[in-house]
């Protein structure tokens, strides 16, 4: 079931944003399903298997929002401005969204990402 995302850095990710990462989840048929009782866990990290750099899970910084019918309801993790101390920018990391609840673990969506550095210096 797990979609391969990547985020370049052409998709205008900078460091020191506020952002939201969104996940639509569907079967293998490609059907919405309806994953608001799931727990599911994010975390970016050097490479695959390694230690992560930031993770969220549901209910600290993750939520499920209702989405449009087609998609049913989705996956939100937040990152705020201050959350960027240990990530790397300009280089490529990788990102796995997980499923962890007991008897249903799953791989959701992975990929690589890579965070722009912002031009602009943070205020200090």
């Amino acid at each position: 079931m797990g979609v391969r995302v990547d985020i370049k850095a052409a998709a205008q990710w900078f460091s020191g944003e506020n952002k939201q990462l969104v996940f639509p989840v569907k079967d293998n048929a490609g059907l919405p399903v309806d994953v608001a009782a799931w727990t599911v866990e994010w975390a970016i990290m050097k490479r695959t298997g390694g230690a992560y750099l930031l993770s969220k899970e549901t209910g600290a910084g993750i939520t499920v929002e209702e989405g449009p019918e087609e998609i049913m309801n989705l996956f939100v993790v937040s990152i705020d401005d201050d959350e960027y101390d240990t990530l790397k920018t300009g280089v490529e990391l990788y990102q796995e969204l997980k499923r962890i609840d007991p008897g249903a673990k799953a791989t959701l969506a992975y990929g690589f990402v890579t965070i722009n550095k912002s031009g602009i210096p943070e205020p200090v």
